[in-house]
């Protein structure tokens, strides 16, 4: 007997009812009522069939194949159904005991799914003949929803379930149904399996995801955008990969040790979606993560869209040649990148940048909330800036101990589409809507469309207009753009596999002084591996090359007029060592100066062929704890320069070569106490908490003395005669005031500043106002004094000051070449309607040779 009727009176049939005793059930007649007593009771002892429980079941996911298994308990031998929204149908039947899994199935990823289960199992059911008949019981189905996710290379399992979830602190149930121990061992590209989500949508879509690590390395060597050996043209763009990073730097201020800065950058061609701090695609420079690989390689990333690789290597990691920070594991999991120079950059549990400490001990502290958002920023002294954030995880407001507020608003694509600043002053961002990498337009806190962007299908600019509306473009052409600037000059750039600029070529230019003939300048020109140059007479110093000819400098052309030419060769070229050092740059004369580094990429000697030897500076290093300091410097004469330094690395005193020497003491978080001159005269400094100057004690014990605001910036100077000095900020950090009393009279200077922080008028004591005015590029283009004189400025498409009108309305006028050097000075003159002129001439490195005056009389420098 299988069923069961709660209510036996009211449904006058035949029921179970729970008696005393495992496995015993009493089986009351059909015609029972209330009054037991009056009716025959039959009692039965037996043993019921299984009954199926509940058809509840789990998922689990293969982390690197993004593959699911279900699987549950039912009753023995039961027939298993699983049925995905997708339609796929799976059946199977569970073991002896009721288990039952199902590995492999695939479902779409990146939006929410859905699977049910059910199960069926037969019964014999005998009736009151005692013939049996097979009965079929199905239990369900169940249902449950379910999204795949992968981990990309901004993702931690808190950003993961604030996104899923709206809520960080959901990471340990997320790590629970991953099976996941440790965030580390999360490497990009793995499966993550998220039930029951409130969004349907990818973190980060799959098609962005970088999972082979060379291929993020190469990635990185073009995001480049605060790093050495690229080109930047118009505004903020890099001529080799025609990246263009907006950069934002919102809120700053001194410490001791690190300034605290809270700075972002985004880059147009990065490849990557990324969802962090401040929504897609921007880098948050206190971001820096670390981020693990299939093979396990670690990346450090820098906040800003670059970042370091370390491999493994025995128990170790090693990097790049050209690179000298380390990862260190520690042992409690935790890691830290170390500079060469002693800076120790700790990171969390969950690969998130924890603190920054110097040399000396002085500490920038980062804390985070229990949903893994930052909270605050401390530096060494204490002083916190705070942050706070929307729903989303995004940064919405930044307050520094000065109670000076930043703002951040999103679009609803989930872009940083505005930023207001302390000032309220707001600058905006409109996107491509084709990739949000891509800035088109940039609109600044007066509302000038300061940058307007064209991009092509790679994320590189192709045309960029400012707020004059002069224009750049770049067209690129495998290793090779060309630019052309707002006064359409064009120039070429060439660079190498790792987009390292090696050359650049610009326009047809005059050379020389009237009257000098230009000589022929010979040089070696160097060919290997694409790259061209001067070889020195030492080869020692320059690294070996696979063929030499001799020709003539390329500059050099037939004369036009008396000594000037035309020059038309390369204006520079740069070549690499092994390690990625720059190790020759050669000029447009084809004079070569030579860097050499040691292995520990040190720079050891900068070298010019002079007289026909290779002089220079030289730096040798012979600290006695192998530390990548400087002891011995010597010039082009060989003269000597020593250095000591301290246990942390601070410069103990500095023998000259004239064999004198300064002594240096310092306190223990690094600041200098006491400088001693040869002459035995002595300084000394006294600090603040936050590591500004209290006082300071020149070498006649005169004392002056310092105070700041909240946040480092110089409120009040007492000198040891005189007045004190006084200064007033506004909240963007302009100076709006400065005063004193003289004689028990005010003295005092107030400034105005528009939205884009340019100073637009002075008052002084007596009421005077200067008035400045600007164009929409920030040149100064009116200046008003306070007798009402007029001076006005108009420049050309690259900012060069074109003409200028003086009180009087009398016009100079300047003309440039194509490089922008100043050729012509037209001035006014009462005696020559054309003007008095002066004339500069140049070579082709820019240095002025020649000069005319009005009366042409000829200055030639040498």
């Amino acid at each position: 007997v299988q069923e069961w009727v709660d209510n036996p009176t009211a449904n006058y049939g035949v029921a179970l009812y729970p008696a005393g005793g495992a496995g015993y059930k009493e089986f009351y007649s059909c015609d029972y009522t209330d009054d037991a007593n009056k009716r025959p009771k039959l009692v039965y002892t037996y043993t019921t069939a299984p009954v199926g429980g509940p058809a509840d079941f789990k998922l689990k996911i293969d982390r690197k194949t993004g593959k699911i298994k279900a699987y549950g308990t039912a009753v023995a031998k039961a027939r298993i159904s699983l049925v995905g929204d997708d339609n796929n149908s799976y059946n199977l039947t569970a073991d002896s005991s009721g288990k039952w899994e199902k590995s492999g199935m695939v479902f779409a990823r990146g939006k929410t799914r859905s699977i049910s289960m059910s199960y069926q199992y037969d019964i014999i059911v005998t009736d009151a003949k005692g013939k049996k008949t097979t009965k079929t019981i199905t239990v369900g189905p169940t249902s449950q929803k379910f999204l795949i996710a992968r981990y990309s290379k901004g993702a931690r399992t808190k950003r993961l379930a604030k996104f899923y979830y709206s809520d960080g602190t959901k990471a340990t149930k997320l790590k629970a149904d991953n099976e996941i121990k440790t965030e580390l061992e999360m490497v990009v590209g793995d499966y993550v399996l998220v039930l029951d989500p409130k969004r349907s949508m990818p973190y980060t879509p799959e098609e962005s995801i970088v999972t082979d690590p060379d291929e993020e390395y190469r990635l990185r060597e073009k995001i480049r955008p605060l790093y050495s050996n690229g080109e930047v043209v118009g505004d903020s763009i890099d001529a080799a990969t025609g990246n263009f990073f907006a950069f934002g730097a919102d809120l700053a201020f001194d410490a001791l040790g690190f300034p605290i800065e809270f700075t972002r950058v985004l880059n147009s061609t990065e490849k990557e979606m990324y969802r962090g701090p401040l929504g897609h695609n921007w880098q948050f420079g206190y971001d820096k993560l670390l981020v693990m690989y299939g093979d396990g390689s670690i990346e450090a990333t820098g906040g800003d869209g670059g970042g370091y690789f370390f491999r493994p290597s025995g128990s170790g990691y090693t990097t790049d040649p050209d690179v000298t920070e380390r990862l260190v594991k520690n042992s409690d999991g935790t890691y830290a990148v170390i500079t060469k120079y002693g800076t120790v950059y700790r990171f969390n549990t969950d690969g998130m940048l924890d603190s920054v400490t110097d040399r000396n001990g002085n500490a920038v502290t980062l804390t985070y909330d229990p949903e893994g958002l930052l909270r605050a920023v401390t530096d060494a002294a204490g002083r916190a800036t705070s942050l706070y954030y929307d729903p989303m995880g995004r940064i919405t407001l930044i307050e520094d101990p000065e109670e000076r507020q930043v703002d951040y608003i999103y679009d609803t694509w989930g872009r940083l589409s505005r930023v207001v600043d302390p000032n309220s002053g707001a600058i905006t961002y409109e996107y491509d809507p084709k990739d949000s990498h891509r800035v088109v337009k940039i609109t600044d806190p007066m509302e000038y469309e300061a940058v307007q962007n064209t991009f092509d299908d790679q994320g590189r600019v192709q045309t960029q207009v400012d707020a004059e509306e002069y224009d750049v473009s770049l067209a690129y052409d495998g290793n090779t753009t060309t630019f052309t600037d707002k006064n359409d000059a064009v120039f070429v750039y060439n660079f190498d596999s790792r987009y390292r600029v090696t050359s650049i070529d610009g326009p047809d230019i005059e050379v020389g002084v009237p009257g000098e003939a230009p000589a022929a300048q010979v040089q070696t020109m160097r060919f290997g591996d694409g790259k061209r140059g001067v070889t020195p007479a030492d080869p020692e110093m320059v690294p070996s090359t696979t063929e030499t000819v001799t020709a003539l400098n390329t500059g050099a052309a037939a004369a036009s007029s008396g000594g000037i030419s035309i020059f038309s060769g390369l204006l520079v070229q740069y070549h690499y060592d092994p390690k990625g050092n720059r190790d020759e740059v050669i000029d447009a004369k084809g004079h070569v100066t030579y860097y050499r580094y040691d292995e520990r990429n040190n720079l050891t000697a900068v070298l010019k062929m002079i007289d026909g030897r290779l002089k220079g500076a030289r730096y040798e290093y012979h600290d006695p704890n192998n530390r990548d300091y400087a002891t011995d410097i010597y010039d082009a004469l060989d003269h000597q320069t020593h250095m000591e330094y301290d246990d942390l690395g601070n410069i103990r005193w500095i023998t000259n070569a004239k064999d004198e020497t300064t002594y240096y003491t310092y306190y223990d978080n690094g600041l200098v106490e006491t400088v001693t001159d040869p002459a035995k005269k002595q300084i000394a400094y006294t600090y603040h908490t936050d590591g500004t100057v209290e006082s300071f004690k020149d070498g006649r014990d005169n004392y002056t003395y310092y105070y700041y605001d909240k946040i480092s910036r110089l409120k009040e100077v007492k000198y040891p005669k005189g007045s004190p000095a006084y200064y007033e900020y506004d909240d963007n950090g302009n100076l709006v005031r400065e005063y004193s009393y003289i004689n028990n009279e005010l003295v005092e200077t107030t400034n105005s500043y528009n939205y884009n922080n340019e100073l637009i008028g002075t008052k002084d004591s007596e009421e005077n106002v200067t008035i400045f005015q600007y164009n929409k590029r920030g040149n100064l283009v009116q200046e008003i004094s306070p007798l009402t004189h007029i001076t006005k400025t108009e420049y050309d498409g690259n900012g060069n000051r074109r003409k200028v009108w003086d009180a009087e309305e009398n016009l100079t006028k300047y003309e440039y070449n194509e490089l922008g050097w100043l050729k012509k000075i037209i001035q006014p003159s009462d005696n020559n309607p054309a003007g008095d002129i002066s004339d500069n001439y140049y070579d082709a490195n820019g240095n002025r040779i020649g000069v005319y005056d009005p009366q042409r009389n000829p200055t030639v420098y040498h």
